[in-house]
């Protein structure tokens, strides 16, 4: 059934996003725009918008439940909080320029998807699946990504970044991750098998147990990174940077002793 529920909504400007704070729903969105919160308002809700100075009065006549905001197809500029997605499953949306920040979407399933320039800040996204799942110009920063299997993402236009995340136990099997940042990350016990890692850098990361099997390691900056044991034999290292002593790693399958 439709109810009319008058509700009051605050926008507090900061930046060059505003925060819609619902006290109804106790939920908090922020967007880019004042045009896009109410894209996103009238898309599920019927409003009559009055202003008041910084005071948005809304009249709406459908309930807003958490739930909705993942109830459209596309999503353009949205800036994401605090989020989880309802049933741990999501499939066939797509995200443009939307930042996810202090989101958990650890254990979700997100199916045939399509993230394009996003950015995800302080999000938990530990054993997440990605089925066909696109990452396009996506950055991720502070997050939890451990067990996650990016080989599974679709490999058209596939391009990431990751700044200061825990990237254990991840595969990227086959990928092609030229000139990709790794910065200040924990990647352990990882698996870049087969992996086009050419002009990446692993800036400060741990590589420990970390697996290069047959991967294209040209150019790649290992200068602060730890940990790591490639095997020249089986790996290309053509051009690649390293620094005593962990360049050392590239000696561990000979078992010699170096003093």
């Amino acid at each position: 059934l439709w109810t009319k529920v008058l509700l009051k909504v605050s926008i507090v400007r900061y930046c060059c996003f505003s925060v819609c704070y619902c006290k109804h729903t106790e939920s908090k969105v922020i967007y880019k725009d004042e045009s896009s919160l109410f894209r996103m308002f009238t898309a599920n809700v019927g409003i009559i918008v009055v202003r008041s100075g910084k005071t948005h009065k809304f009249a709406f006549i459908k309930k807003l439940r958490m739930a909705d905001i993942f109830n459209e197809k596309v999503y353009d500029s949205f800036v994401f909080e605090k989020q989880s997605i309802p049933g741990n499953k999501l499939s066939g949306k797509e995200f443009n320029g939307c930042t996810f920040i202090n989101c958990d979407f650890s254990d979700c399933k997100l199916l045939d998807c399509d993230f394009i320039d996003c950015h995800f800040d302080t999000c938990n996204l530990s054993n997440a699946k990605l089925g066909n799942t696109g990452l396009k110009e996506v950055a991720f920063v502070n997050c939890k990504l451990i067990g996650i299997d990016f080989t599974d993402c679709s490999d058209f236009l596939f391009a990431v970044q990751f700044d200061k995340c825990v990237l254990d136990y991840s595969f990227f099997l086959k990928k092609n991750l030229k000139k990709t940042f790794f910065l200040d990350c924990s990647i352990r016990e990882a698996n870049f098998s087969e992996s086009n890692l050419t002009d990446a850098h692993f800036q400060g990361c741990d590589l420990h147990q970390t697996v290069f099997e047959r991967t294209n390691l040209h150019g790649v900056d290992f200068r602060t990174a730890s940990n790591y044991s490639i095997n020249p034999e089986v790996n290309n290292i053509r051009k690649a940077r390293f620094s005593y002593p962990a360049v050392l790693g590239l000696l561990d399958k000979y078992g010699i002793i170096v003093v």
